[in-house]
C-alpha cells in the first residue's frame, strides 16, 4: 500500500486505509445488490454513482493542487 517515506511503517495509517477500502467495497457491493432488485436496463443508477465518484475525484485533485500552490507561496514569502 505505502511504498516508502516516513509513514511506510505506520500501522495506524495502514489500518485506516484498510478500513476505508473495506467500507468502499461494502458500499459498492450493497449498491450492486440494490441495483439487482431494480429494473434498470441502462444502469442509470450505477452511472450516477460513478459520475459522483469521478466528480469527487476531480474536486479532490483540484483541492490538492490549490493547497500545494498556497504552500509554495507561503514558502516563497519566507
Amino acid at each position: 500500500m505505502i511504498d516508502g517515506g516516513k509513514r511506510a511503517e505506520d500501522k495506524d495509517l495502514k489500518e485506516r486505509r484498510k478500513r476505508k477500502k473495506k467500507a468502499a467495497e461494502t458500499r459498492i457491493k450493497a449498491l450492486g445488490e440494490a441495483l439487482g432488485h431494480v429494473d434498470d436496463e441502462d444502469g442509470v443508477l450505477l452511472k450516477v454513482y460513478d459520475d459522483i465518484q469521478e466528480e469527487l475525484r476531480v474536486k479532490t485533485e483540484a483541492l490538492k493542487k490549490s493547497k500545494q500552490r498556497v504552500n509554495k507561496q507561503i514558502s516563497l514569502n519566507f
